[in-house]
């Protein structure tokens, strides 16, 4: 997502040439035909260390925005919402595929299709009395 005439987000946690973030701001990400598909797996493989060197972290506590933006465990809040949030958006792609192929399944859409253009062809002239 970019702000309007502005150039794509970035993020500003750090990563290591041997990981690299899940959501980073490549060329593809700003083509809006790319996938948007989002995996809670490579999430957690990416969050995972940062959450182990803290140990624990508020989690979704106001007086977490408080703590200094280098305290590794505001970064660990931050990192535990980011799993949150992609767990979230994975299980609702997840939900909107399988119904997807469920109205697939619903119809013979060609027939639906085929029934539509036969009705267009019939006009019938509206009379104004």
């Amino acid at each position: 997502m970019t702000a309007v005439g502005g150039s794509p987000p970035t993020r500003r946690c750090p990563a290591t040439e041997d990981r690299a973030p899940a959501t980073v701001a490549t060329p593809s990400s700003t083509d809006p035909t790319a996938s948007r598909a989002v995996s809670w797996w490579s999430v957690h493989e990416y969050v995972e260390p940062t959450l182990a060197a803290a140990v624990e972290w508020p989690g979704r506590h106001p007086g977490a925005v408080l703590l200094d933006d280098t305290d590794p465990v505001k970064w660990a809040a931050i990192c535990d919402a980011a799993r949150h949030w992609a767990l979230r958006v994975e299980t609702c792609q997840a939900a909107s595929a399988e119904a997807s192929r469920d109205v697939s399944a619903a119809a013979d859409w060609p027939a639906v299709s085929r029934e539509i253009q036969r009705r267009r062809d019939a006009y019938i002239r509206r009379v104004v009395v």
